[in-house]
């Protein structure tokens, strides 16, 4: 199984000007969801990781990654469960994934031992939420957001002291 990459750019209309947003929006949403695919390919296909931000020199990076997942239950030795996962729950789940992924590589990662599982998915499904309120929306923005909620919750959370 290999996750497929998105194109890089869909078509362009050259004269016209509302389609040049639309697709912005569009290129952005590919990019992103190829990021997560990276991963995901990272992780089961032994992808580099060096386009996603993982240094390829990181032996040790991938191992802890691996455990942080099963420790929260984001980690099934089939990828194939993407596949027959509903879109939106495999979404979620790449999101999750991709948030241990940027913990990891931050000074928060100090913090990973302590996450729980209801935390990860409670900040997830809060931020899902409240992000989906807006119209115009990216999964850039998403993920963002997200992110800063669990950092948020990592400086002022009492159980983490």
């Amino acid at each position: 199984m290999y996750f497929e990459q998105a194109d890089e750019q869909p078509n362009a209309r050259p004269n016209a000007q509302p389609q040049e947003q639309a697709a912005e929006h569009i290129i952005t949403k590919l990019n992103n969801q190829t990021k997560l695919n990276l991963l995901l390919n990272y992780i089961y296909k032994d992808g580099d990781g060096s386009e996603i931000g993982i240094n390829p020199d990181d032996i040790y990076f991938k191992d802890g990654f691996i455990s942080d997942l099963k420790r929260l239950n984001l980690y099934s030795s089939d990828p194939s469960v993407f596949e027959w996962m509903p879109q939106e729950q495999s979404l979620r789940e790449k999101i999750l994934i991709w948030a241990i992924k940027e913990i990891r590589l931050s000074p928060y990662k100090i913090y990973l031992n302590d996450l729980q599982e209801k935390t990860l998915w409670l900040k997830l499904l809060k931020t899902e939420k409240y992000i989906t309120r807006k119209e115009d929306y990216t999964l850039e923005d998403f993920i963002n957001y997200f992110m800063a909620c669990l950092q948020e919750e990592f400086e002022n959370g009492k159980r983490y002291r």
